[in-house]
């Protein structure tokens, strides 16, 4: 490596360490110097995303979407009808097939 390209990388080490992990992007620094990459949803699911999945789960089950879940068409059909369930309420039937 050149003289210049290592000066260039010593100068841009230097630039950005005396800045905290957060301020560089989505690094973040843990406990112990390790270092764990962030989600872009933070800590994890919300409590939101919980309730509508199990609210889904409940609703495609009782519209019998997991009753013979044998080809990927129907298996892709009950999780949208997971995600979907709005829509399973006013009447719509999901499915998904070739």
């Amino acid at each position: 490596m050149g003289a210049a390209k290592r000066h260039a990388l010593e100068a841009l080490a230097e630039r950005f360490a005396h800045k905290p992990a957060e301020t560089m992007g989505v690094l973040q620094r843990a406990n112990m110097g390790r270092v764990r990459i962030s989600s872009m949803f933070g800590r994890g699911p919300s409590l939101i995303a919980i309730a509508w999945i199990v609210i889904g789960v409940i609703v495609a089950a009782s519209q019998d979407y997991f009753d013979s879940l044998e080809t990927a068409g129907r298996v892709l059909t009950a999780i949208a009808a997971v995600l979907l369930w709005p829509l399973l309420l006013f009447g719509f039937d999901i499915r998904i097939s070739r």
